[in-house]
């Protein structure tokens, strides 16, 4: 199973729709429910849906929309937005 399926797979076990997570609380449960991803692969703002960068993955699967307020918060997406974005490609 590819990273991104793993990842949208334990947000959407632990955390409800518009909850704010921390990057660290986020790395913590991905790496609870999938020890074998590695902690410096768990990188929430590609997987934003208001951010991009040269990454060719990032943007393109939608699971957090990033607050620009506050570095390191981020906001869990719908959980049907999550699920087609991540699971059904």
């Amino acid at each position: 199973m590819q990273n991104h399926k793993k990842i949208a797979l334990a947000i959407l076990k632990n955390f409800k729709a518009d909850e704010l997570v921390r990057t660290r609380d986020i790395i913590n449960v991905v790496q609870k429910e999938f020890p074998e991803v590695p902690r410096g692969s768990i990188i929430p703002y590609d997987y934003c849906i208001n951010h991009e960068n040269r990454d060719p993955s990032s943007g393109k699967y939608h699971i957090f929309k990033k607050n620009l307020a506050i570095k390191g918060i981020y906001k869990v997406l719908d959980h049907s937005v999550i699920k087609k974005s991540c699971l059904n490609k």
